[in-house]
């Protein structure tokens, strides 16, 4: 059985990462880990169109929201929610060579992994009162969150690596080792044993090329091509839910129905006839009326609840008529 984790690379807004955490909640996934700095922010890189390291892969090829731009100086404060700064990273910070891997509490200093030493920010920086608001009972996600400084940290230790997009562009897809959409994944990775992390990019231009090039497979989410870009939690419910209940399936967790049984259909379909005859319904369209409602009835595939509903509802009409009729049946 797969073991999965969602990585959020570089969230720009606090509130994602809570809504995030709130519907890996409902879909009984526990392990969050985020990339991003020590202070709370994302990395906040620009992308221009021809960038060879941009590939925006939150859920689809447009931006969800404008490129960040350095704050003025004469701006001191920063919303929690405003995107960080841009900056230029190191090609250590490229290739994952240093990492700083921290629970993300509210009161501790940051912890080190490997390679860096402790901030001095306390890990309320990193998680905000906005994503707690966000998560709502999903506070145990926030409180267990592991943060890295880089990609290749949150990585080290994962066995199938999967990035999420919209869908892929035809001339992109040869350049990808394995690209899947969301309905074939969730059904093939039933059977996959080891830790899967899905990983989810910056919410204005995802991933860049070179973390694509470290993952396995890239997973994409078919959107609308009149506006194909998600807001970052509603891809990951939209992953999620696909791979929650398709285990249930899988497993047959779910209540199987129970249909009506042929006899049953054939016994709600003689008193449908019966009723057309009580209510004087046209003698040449009752043939005709019949056989639509049979088949009406039969795309809808009556359970038993539905079945004893609807008998009952035969029964209350046919009481009506005849009382209203001194009890006969009319003809």
């Amino acid at each position: 059985m797969p073991e999965f984790c969602v990585i959020l690379v570089e969230p720009m807004i606090q509130g994602n990462i809570g809504a995030v955490a709130r519907a890996m909640k409902n879909f009984d996934i526990h392990e969050l880990r985020l990339v991003m700095s020590s202070t709370g922010t994302g990395g906040g890189r620009t992308a221009r169109p021809g960038n060879p390291d941009h590939h925006d892969l939150e859920a689809g090829h447009r931006s969800e929201v404008p490129p960040p731009t350095p704050p003025t100086p004469a701006k001191e404060a920063r919303n929690e929610q405003d995107p960080a700064p841009p900056y230029t990273p190191t090609e250590e910070q490229r290739n994952g060579a240093a990492t700083t891997t921290t629970h993300a509490t509210p009161g501790e200093p940051l912890k080190t992994d490997i390679g860096l030493e402790p901030s001095t920010p306390s890990r309320h920086h990193v998680i905000t009162e906005e994503a707690r608001r966000r998560a709502v009972h999903a506070q145990d996600i926030l409180d267990n969150a592991l943060v890295f400084e880089t990609f290749g940290g949150a990585v080290k230790d994962i066995e199938l690596k999967v990035a999420t997009t919209g869908v892929v562009p035809d001339n992109q897809k040869r350049h990808l080792r394995s690209h899947l959409e969301l309905e074939e994944f969730a059904g093939r990775i039933h059977d996959y044993d080891g830790k899967v992390a899905l990983i989810f990019g910056r919410e204005n231009f995802g991933l860049l090329n070179p973390e694509i090039e470290r993952c396995d497979i890239v997973l994409s989410i078919p959107t609308s091509t009149a506006y194909p870009v998600l807001n970052l939690s509603h891809a990951v419910s939209v992953v999620l839910y696909h791979l929650f209940i398709t285990e249930r399936k899988l497993r047959g967790d779910t209540r199987p129905r129970r249909d009506a049984c042929e006899e049953d259909r054939e016994r709600l379909f003689l008193r449908i006839d019966d009723l057309l005859v009580r209510v004087n319904y046209p003698g040449h369209k009752r043939g005709n009326t019949s056989v639509m409602i049979r088949r009406i009835l039969g795309r809808a595939f009556v359970s038993r609840w539905e079945y004893h509903t609807l008998m009952g509802v035969i029964s209350r009409i046919e009481y009506t008529l005849g009382r209203g009729n001194g009890g006969k049946k009319q003809v």
